[in-house]
């Protein structure tokens, strides 16, 4: 019986961190789909001359990406998860 009490106690502490790195990756995430953006927004403009409309596009895009996906996240945590 205590061998199985550590094993669920291992369990809830390995969720709980998994929880946590869900949530508390949106930093990375957020900083990733700025970078992207801004690059591949700024990429484009230079090769069509259209500055800075695909830079604004293309960073506006992924941001809001990167929203989902962390409400995506929150909601997977949170066991509200979507069907």
């Amino acid at each position: 019986m205590l061998r199985n009490h550590k094993q669920l106690k291992k369990k809830n502490l390995s969720g709980s961190l998994g929880a946590l790195y869900q949530v508390g990756s949106f930093g990375f995430i957020m900083a990733a789909a700025i970078f992207m953006g801004y690059y591949a927004g700024s990429y484009i403009d230079r090769k069509l001359g259209t500055e800075p409309w695909f830079m604004l596009l293309l960073l506006v895009m992924f941001i809001i990406g990167a929203f989902i996906k962390f409400l995506q996240s929150v909601r997977e945590v949170s066991g509200k998860k979507r069907e």
